[in-house]
């Protein structure tokens, strides 16, 4: 039951760092002009495909729940981060900014380094990480035949 409670807990705080993440990045990309400060150390593509490929690992991580990805698991992050990357872009015009299809182009690119640091992730952590529910669940069995 413990272990449940604090599974649970794990993913309430993913879904938290996710919606803040993405919450911040379409604040901050619907500013009319972004700070100079952030614009002169880093390439306006640099930025995007960071911001993308974050936003990707996050999804996966949240999508998959800690198991393997699978390919459609992939496909459907893939998709997400492609109709939100020209959502974002089409939002931007009506504060100033404007659309540029390349910026979309490093949204994918940065989506799909993403889905693949997940994907590499699971490969060199993920037994681990599939023998927990397994662990979970034996725990569960413990606790209820020693009640």
């Amino acid at each position: 039951m413990i272990a449940t409670a604090q599974h649970t807990w794990i993913r309430r705080v993913a879904y938290a760092v996710l919606g803040s993440y993405w919450a911040v990045m379409f604040i901050s990309t619907h500013v009319p002009s972004p700070p100079d400060a952030v614009m002169l150390h880093a390439s306006d593509k640099v930025l995007h495909f960071s911001a993308y490929a974050v936003l990707a690992f996050l999804l996966s991580l949240i999508i998959a729940r800690g198991w393997a990805l699978n390919w459609r698991v992939a496909a459907g992050v893939l998709a997400i981060i492609g109709t939100y990357g020209v959502l974002d872009e089409l939002t931007q015009i009506p504060v100033g900014r404007h659309c540029d299809w390349r910026d979309w182009l490093a949204d994918v690119a940065g989506g799909m380094f993403g889905i693949a640091l997940y994907a590499i992730g699971q490969r060199l952590w993920g037994r681990r990480a599939a023998e927990l529910p397994k662990a979970l669940e034996a725990d569960s069995a413990a606790t209820s035949d020693s009640a």
